[in-house]
């Protein structure tokens, strides 16, 4: 759940810095994610796993207070690699004499 909040933070930072020319303060959009799950059954046993997990997002804009519907399809899991790779991977081994990686990278 705390890898997911920080994701949310790098999206919001990237979305405002890419939003800039009405967004003075860098704060004024907020992207919201939800996950959607595919489930695959296989005939007859009853039996379904997720086979896909992709996001629906929306763009809140907190000046107007008016929700913006994205799209749908993005890749849950990149979001979250890039989260591990851009910042808990980089922040963890910031002044370190040697690399290494961070306890439940990866989870």
């Amino acid at each position: 759940e705390q890898n997911l909040r920080n994701t949310l933070q790098m999206i919001n930072r990237r979305f405002n810095d890419l939003a800039h020319w009405d967004n003075v303060t860098g704060d004024r959009y907020q992207v919201e994610l939800e996950i959607v799950s595919a489930h695959l059954e296989i005939a007859g046993t009853g039996y379904s796993f997720p086979a896909i997990e992709i996001l629906k997002t929306v763009i809140f804009d907190t000046q107007t207070q008016q929700r913006i519907d994205g799209i749908v399809g993005n890749s849950f899991s990149s979001y979250v690699r890039d989260y591990d790779f851009s910042v808990w991977l980089l922040a963890h081994n910031k002044n370190q004499p040697s690399f290494s990686v961070p306890e439940r990278f990866g989870d």
